[in-house]
């Protein structure tokens, strides 16, 4: 027989900010600016905001609907063997540049700082990237559509989300076409006519037709590559402009006609088949200075390369966005594994990996973000939590049930 005070629970302290402006938590705020819930959840249940900065339980999701709540948070699920599952919100399917929504979902926190220890020591372990990952730098959102073969990719199943941001064009012509109204449908940028299957002219958007090389040519001439010497870790893409000019439209890099994909922007990979790469992509609407997007290709030339990423001009890779910090991050290839280790330097936003799954939480210590809400999560014994509530004097031990 189990005793009272050796029951399992699910420990999980909120970290809630009190200002309502920022989308981030802010690692660096002041203990007097956050607002801390503990609670200890038994059961299965699903956990709710209100109003910005009260947590809320309740047992069934359509309870969430009906009682209009702000914001669904996640899921914490058991098993008649104490093991605790934590679920996302349920995934959408995103198209290109659609990725509002992703804010809103669990991310885990990489490298994150223990308080009060001396010296301070990492909560979570260290994060190697695999293809598919998504990763957030202050508010920039990355993507790593590809890794080189010679890597250890490792490649993570992902169930929900449809990370394939290319959008399916339906409207196009390869001929000489009648456009309904007298005349022949033609290119709004070079103003010809004539086009093939390797040049279609492609209807983007409700006010635009173009030919495929002319969108091309389009976008490479609002692309600036960055170079940091004559011998790079890194060639930066800066994409800019790709929004319409007539409407609100933002260009797709990328397209499917049927099954074939066009490309819209050439990047450069490396020719030596020897040579270990990764590419990330920006997958933001709206980065800092407008409509834009950030390609980043990374050479691992050496072992235990070290790759350099923030907002300093001094960074291999160069991230343009206030929210990014000065030296924000490190890739370091770790030659044991043939694996590229993601190593967070940032103390305000912090470096974050996105958790596509439900994750099972073991007896170890984990930081989760969602949105501004940050929390710490780990199984304990009740007794143990009865405790921690005497210590620290919480006036917060469990949510309400509403």
């Amino acid at each position: 027989m189990i005793l009272e005070n050796d029951k399992l629970v699910l420990f999980i302290s909120f970290k809630i900010p009190k200002s309502l402006t920022s989308e981030l938590f802010d690692f660096s705020l002041d203990k007097s600016k956050i607002i801390k819930l503990d609670t200890a959840i038994e059961e299965s249940t699903y956990i709710v905001s209100k109003m910005g900065t009260v947590i809320l339980r309740v047992d069934r999701q359509s309870n969430i609907e009906s009682k209009n709540m702000e914001k669904f948070l996640f899921r914490v699920k058991k098993d008649n063997n104490f093991n605790y599952l934590i679920e996302n919100p349920s995934f959408l399917n995103f198209f290109d540049y659609n990725t509002e929504g992703l804010n809103d979902k669990l991310w885990r926190t990489i490298n994150s700082f223990e308080e009060d220890s001396k010296p301070k020591l990492f909560i979570n372990d260290d994060f190697f990237i695999s293809r598919n990952d998504i990763f957030k730098f202050g508010n920039v959102k990355y993507l790593v559509t590809e890794m080189s073969s010679n890597l250890n990719n490792g490649e993570k199943i992902i169930k929900e989300l449809n990370i394939d941001f290319c959008p399916n064009i339906k409207i196009y012509y390869t001929a000489e076409s009648d456009d309904g109204k007298g005349g022949t449908i033609k290119c709004d940028l070079c103003n010809e006519y004539k086009c093939d299957d390797q040049n279609p002219i492609i209807k983007f958007c409700s006010c635009c037709n173009s030919h495929y090389e002319c969108a091309k040519n389009m976008i490479k001439s609002n692309t600036y590559i960055r170079k940091k010497d004559e011998n790079p870790k890194v060639k930066n893409y800066y994409i800019n402009n790709l929004k319409c000019k007539k409407c609100d439209y933002i260009f797709p890099l990328s397209f499917k006609l049927s099954d074939k994909r066009f490309e819209l922007i050439n990047i450069e990979k490396p020719s030596d088949k020897n040579i270990k790469y990764i590419i990330l992509e920006s997958i933001e609407r709206k980065i800092f200075y407008g409509y834009m997007k950030l390609i980043h290709v990374i050479e691992i030339k050496e072992d235990n390369d070290i790759i350099s990423i923030g907002r300093n001009k001094k960074n291999d890779m160069i991230v343009c966005d206030p929210s990014v910090s000065k030296e924000h991050a490190q890739l370091i290839y770790n030659k044991k594994e043939n694996k590229i280790l993601l190593k967070n330097l940032s103390k305000k936003f912090g470096s974050l990996a996105l958790i596509k799954s439900a994750i099972n939480i073991g007896n170890q210590r984990m930081q989760i973000q969602t949105g501004k809400f940050m929390f710490e999560i780990q199984k304990m014994k009740f007794g143990e939590f009865d405790e921690y509530k005497k210590k620290n004097k919480t006036k917060y031990p469990l949510p309400s049930k509403y």
